[in-house]
């Protein structure tokens, strides 16, 4: 069955783009206002995110466009898979409704909410901005002081700009980021799957399977679910194709990833390298000057947020000495019998039913040349979890018991996905009628309608 590029819907690439972009600079106006002496309070959080509307509000390179209809070639594809499409977005809608409500009401808040982001947050809305001398003193080794800081820095602007500092006042950031996680499995099954029965069962089973595990095993509170998100729709990024509001995405993508967590710096860099390198191959050269300038427009317009992201982050890192000796160990080989030991135990674990075993198929996904580039990247990013478990200067087996479902839950969306859709292209085709040879070649242009407007 042949790859068939495309988007959920007109809004999906948008949307893909606002959701990461609003975050990062909500926290990033108010990273600047800390800089510049101005403390958080509720009005400066209300014109922190006054003025993140108003840049939001921006007009917009990405935006939705619809082609003249091709009536030998939509009529079939509308009538016979508009169905199916609406009942995927219903079930998505049911999955984020239910995930919504456990959130809300406090059933599914994780540990790490209480102990350390949380805490961050509560200390950094009471001092009035970040603290990093604060997170330097020893007891606080346990709260992650060399980790990014968007999520306290969200929490912290909740507790103050509603005046609370109750758990249903910051619910509000992971709801979103599970209703951005179920947006961007669609996107990624639009661009690798073909429209019918196998893409509405792959979602299915995939947002089930991502709700199941944040509602069970409690990932509420932390930042798990973003760096979900940016996997799976940094994922989707390598399949479109190119364009400015892939460069867009990416960058914004990239930017939420390593606002986030230290994983997902790591990611970001990845992303971002396979951008660059896809771009180059891709866009036309127009000659030696015109390669060299067009891709350095690229790298500067896609990396641009991350480099922002990462100054805030490192500079006070590297100032106040808060690398934790766990993140800085060296690679140590002799721990490789019991970190493929302390894995393959874990790949059981019944909070995932089974499902991280499809993790062996990853390297035979890269031999499918239509999946190799999204599957490069969950590799890359499965190769630095091994690499840290590896140099981690602490006790081996505890840490994967203690960490490794949560990084599963990270790959596990984007891998399924990948992997249904390289089963489906070993399917033959069982609806010659479907119009697949007459579908317009690969452009900017999404399934149904969507297109990036340079």
């Amino acid at each position: 069955m042949p790859y068939q590029p495309g988007s959920t819907s007109r809004s999906a690439p948008w949307l893909l783009t606002t959701g990461p972009r609003a975050l990062v600079l909500f926290g990033g106006m108010l990273w600047t206002f800390d800089l510049l002496g101005m403390a958080w309070s509720r009005p400066s959080v209300a014109l922190a995110a006054i003025l993140c509307v108003l840049v939001l509000k921006l007009p917009s390179r990405i935006r939705p466009q619809v082609p003249a209809a091709d009536p030998v070639t939509d009529a079939p594809i509308r009538k016979s898979f508009i169905l199916l499409g609406r009942l995927e977005f219903l079930i998505c809608l049911g999955l984020g409704s239910i995930f919504a409500m456990a959130t809300v009401l406090g059933w599914n808040v994780m540990s790490d909410y209480v102990f350390h982001w949380g805490l961050k947050a509560k200390h950094f809305a009471l001092v009035g901005g970040l603290d990093h001398e604060f997170l330097a003193q020893p007891w606080n080794a346990h709260s992650h002081p060399d980790y990014p800081n968007l999520v306290p820095t969200l929490y912290a602007a909740s507790y103050l700009l509603i005046g609370d500092d109750s758990w249903w006042t910051v619910a509000w950031l992971p709801v979103l980021s599970f209703a951005l996680l179920l947006l961007a499995c669609r996107e990624l099954a639009a661009r690798v799957l073909p429209r019918g029965p196998e893409r509405l069962l792959a979602v299915t089973v995939v947002g089930s399977a991502c709700l199941s595990f944040a509602v069970g095993p409690m990932v509420a509170g932390g930042a798990d679910l973003l760096i979900a998100f940016a996997v799976t729709a940094g994922v989707a990024l390598p399949a479109q194709p190119p364009s400015s509001g892939r460069d867009r995405q990416t960058a914004w993508i990239a930017a939420l990833a390593a606002a986030s967590k230290i994983e997902g710096i790591v990611f970001a860099a990845c992303l971002l390298a396979l951008h660059a390198v896809s771009s180059a191959h891709e866009r036309d050269p127009r000659g030696p000057g015109g390669w060299i300038r067009r891709n350095l427009e690229i790298a500067v317009r896609s990396g641009w947020p991350t480099a922002v992201v990462i100054a805030f982050w490192l500079g006070p890192v590297l100032h106040h000495g808060l690398f934790l000796e766990s993140n800085t160990g060296g690679l140590d080989p002799t721990r490789f019998g019991a970190v493929i030991h302390g894995l393959a135990v874990a790949l059981l674990d019944p909070r995932w039913h089974g499902l991280p075993l499809i993790f062996p198929i990853l390297p035979f996904l890269l031999l499918r040349s239509k999946l190799r580039r999204p599957t490069v990247l969950v590799v890359l990013q499965a190769c630095f979890y091994f690499y840290a478990y590896l140099s981690g200067p602490v006790n081996t087996e505890l840490w994967i018991q203690t960490s490794a479902s949560r990084l599963f839950f990270h790959l596990l969306p984007a891998t399924t996905l990948l992997a249904v859709a390289a089963a489906v292209e070993l399917v033959p085709n069982r609806n010659p009628d479907e119009p697949a040879k007459a579908s317009p070649a690969p452009t900017s242009a999404g399934a149904d309608g969507a297109t990036f407007a340079d």
